[in-house]
């Protein structure tokens, strides 16, 4: 079979996922609430698999070493279109189509986009465009599935199996495969940490809030679970970042309300902490001392260096979507001081092998969508953390306010690393991330138009049934 066959059938395929499969499954679940929390336990797990088994890149282009290889679409988003497919639920817990945040997300994808009247190659940058908008339907599949509180457990616990079984894939690699940096099923350790902060944040957030025990116990677990794939992980940065994100949930959690069980449970896990840090304390020191640590930093600033010239020549919408890695090799000069520099250390240089792109996100951003799709994806930031701050204050001292605290930690923190790692731009991560942002997207909902008061039981003559009553109006802060 030639390849271009190939590639028409792949195309083919994806064509029928988003225009018969994902309807047709949607359609199927519209009236089981429990078959479509199995499309959504689905939706978070899959991001954990191997790359190969959850995507299909029609256009893929072999050797190229950009953040999007092809026209990169994954069966998360197929189960995310499903369950848009499967309804929004009642009236009275419905929101908009396009949820709070889902126009922000649109946006910086058009402001993004006004690179492709620079770029070297269309084809390229539309591999972004197509990426990227698409995604928005994760985020809109998140808000209008979460329309109650029993729906945000359901999420957490999905959280908690999630890393459970990651962490079991870590300790596999770690003490049966010897692996010194472990990745799990992620390309990379650094998304493997990313993805598991995300997620493990929010847990502690919820595990400290006013629950049950058994359901503290589930989230806690299920934190745990990701606290072991961070350390396993060995990044720097991601360790740190893991670190500050759990002193500021405490923190957070106390000044909501000082109570004798968080207390309690931030004691325990803090002499279970101590303890692992312990046993792994010769690994961590040798990791923080390896001696790639100063050429690997040399490295990022060489390319950020180039980014910022990238820019510098394009300030306003770039040099084109997900053209750096084209831009910074031959026949363009952007590469030719990293050539330098490699010489100056006395080493050769192959000018047939293709330059890295920048670790860094926002310098990526930065030099392929210029001021304009960068300003877009910080205005995108900015909003979502506002929102989530505010559900924190609004939902004090109930399990929302307590999510809130997980996720606005979560959401700092990848911000924070993003300035050091690209992998918001990979399709898994992004995936966890657009989960959390349809998340808060909810809960702003709720902020703004009231909670759906949950179900009351009601006795009858003929004995004791369940009914829905009307939202309540909550009224908005300062009326």
């Amino acid at each position: 079979m030639s390849d271009d066959l190939k590639e028409i059938l792949k195309a083919v395929y994806v064509a029928c996922l988003f225009l018969g499969f994902a309807p047709a499954l949607g359609f199927l679940t519209r009236g089981s609430r429990k078959s479509q929390r199995i499309l959504f336990f689905l939706m978070v797990f899959l991001p954990m698999c191997p790359h190969s088994k959850v995507m299909v890149t029609p256009g893929f282009m072999p050797g190229y070493n950009g953040h999007t290889w092809g026209y990169e679409t994954s069966y998360m988003e197929v189960l995310a279109l499903a369950l848009l497919f499967a309804g929004r639920g009642p009236s009275v817990v419905r929101g908009p189509w396009l949820p709070p945040g889902s126009w922000l997300w649109l946006l910086y994808c058009f402001a993004a986009s006004l690179s492709l009247f620079n770029t070297a190659s269309l084809n390229v940058s539309m591999f972004a465009v197509y990426k990227f908008t698409k995604a928005v339907v994760v985020l809109m599949a998140t808000f209008h599935h979460l329309r109650e509180e029993e729906d945000l457990h359901h999420m957490l616990v999905c959280f908690a199996i999630t890393l459970g079984i990651q962490a079991l894939v870590c300790l596999d690699e770690r003490y049966r495969l010897h692996m010194y940096q472990v990745p799990g099923w992620f390309e990379h350790q650094n998304s493997l940490v990313m993805y598991s902060y995300m997620l493990a944040l929010p847990l502690l957030g919820a595990g400290l809030g006013p629950v049950t025990l058994r359901r503290a116990l589930i989230y806690l677990s299920g934190f745990c679970a990701g606290g072991v794939c961070v350390m396993a992980s060995l990044s720097r940065a991601g360790m740190l970042a893991f670190m500050v994100g759990i002193s500021a949930v405490v923190a957070l959690s106390f000044l909501d309300r000082p109570t004798a069980r968080r207390f309690a449970i931030v004691g325990v896990f803090a002499v279970i902490g101590s303890l692992a840090l312990l046993l792994a304390a010769k690994t961590i020191i040798n990791r923080l001392h390896d001696s790639g640590n100063v050429a690997s930093k040399e490295v990022r600033e060489m390319l950020n260096a180039d980014s910022r010239q990238m820019l510098k020549d394009h300030p306003i919408i770039g040099t084109g979507w997900n053209t750096y890695a084209i831009m910074i090799n031959p026949p363009y000069h952007y590469g030719d001081n990293f050539d330098d520099w490699e010489i100056a250390r006395g080493h050769s240089i192959n000018r047939k092998d293709p330059h890295s792109i920048s670790e860094s996100w926002y310098y990526l951003l930065l030099a392929e969508t210029g001021l304009v799709g960068t300003g877009a994806m910080f205005l995108f930031f900015l909003t979502t953390l506002t929102w989530c701050f505010l559900c924190l204050l609004k939902f004090r001292r109930t399990f929302i306010g307590a999510i809130s605290i997980g996720i606005f930690a979560g959401l700092g923190m990848i911000y924070l690393q993003s300035n050091y790692e690209r992998v918001l731009a990979q399709p898994k991560t992004l995936v966890a991330w657009l989960i959390l942002i349809g998340t808060v997207s909810r809960f702003e909902w709720w902020r703004r138009h009231g909670l759906p008061q949950r179900r009351i039981r009601q006795v009858t003559a003929g004995g004791q049934r369940f009914v829905p009553p009307p939202a309540i109006a909550v009224r908005r802060a300062g009326r």
